[in-house]
């Protein structure tokens, strides 16, 4: 992974992207206007978000994963199931998504169709989240959506904040 880090944003960073967003300073979304969302996020990534990635990274990472490279065949398994899976099953997909104002990276992985799709946006999530549903619907139909679980940060939160207890 080449192009991947929690970069300071202060400084200039080559082949970076900026994020334009619908909400403005007062709070509003406008419909048609967009601004860049420098002043919204913080200047480095932390734990919390804000790293920076290519497709071709993102892809990699799954490569690296899904073939045994980064971590044995139970743990690589293991980290591409849902927390709540069952260990021995295989779920038709996961998705994985996060974003912010300005940013959204979406991860599908439908395993027994074998794709993989990664999509990153430099606009804001629920822009790009529709995309997610169609290509969902394309590869696995509508009548299966019910076997995607997907993984989305409120989710992880909420299961981080009982296992804090």
């Amino acid at each position: 992974m080449e192009h991947t880090d929690h970069y300071e944003l202060d400084m200039p960073i080559p082949h970076l992207s900026t994020g334009y967003t619908r909400e403005m300073p007062n709070g509003t979304t406008h419909s048609n206007e967009r601004r860049n969302n420098y002043f919204i996020i913080g200047t480095r990534g932390s734990s919390a978000g804000g790293g920076h990635t290519t497709a071709r990274d993102w892809l990699r990472f799954d490569q690296a994963l899904t073939q045994s490279k980064l971590l044995d065949a139970e743990h690589s398994r293991m980290a591409l199931l849902p927390l709540d899976a069952d260990p021995k099953s295989l779920p038709s997909a996961i998705g994985l998504a996060g974003g912010a104002p300005g940013l959204t990276a979406l991860y599908l992985k439908f395993f027994k169709a074998g794709y993989t799709i990664i999509v990153l946006s430099n606009y804001d999530p629920e822009d790009v989240e529709p995309l997610a549903v169609s290509i969902r619907n394309v590869i696995i139909g509508e009548s299966e959506t019910h076997k995607v679980h997907e993984i989305r940060e409120d989710e992880l939160k909420d299961k981080q904040d009982c296992c804090d207890r």
